[in-house]
């Protein structure tokens, strides 16, 4: 798979896997600033994923394939923690 696309793909995961469920909380009357932030900060990162993925150039991407892995690993871990959590 492209490394240009599995890393905006992992970072729009994490983005999402944290800020809907944030946006959720706060759009139902939960309201503190670290839960403000978190959905924030998690929608950014998904928004600008998607906007890197339609605006760039891939043949221009030079991450390094260690940090694209380990981005990746990283969005694993996370839907893997919601499987666990979904299933308890």
């Amino acid at each position: 798979m492209n490394r240009f696309y599995l890393y905006h793909v992992s970072m729009l995961i994490v983005g999402a896997t944290l800020g809907i469920p944030a946006l959720v909380s706060v759009i139902f009357g939960e309201q503190s600033i670290p839960l403000v932030l978190q959905s924030v900060g998690g929608c950014g990162m998904a928004v600008g994923a998607i906007y890197e993925v339609f605006s760039k150039d891939p043949a221009e991407f030079t991450v390094g394939k260690y940090t694209v892995w380990t981005v990746t690993l990283g969005a694993l871990l996370v839907v893997l923690s919601y499987a666990i959590d979904f299933v308890n």
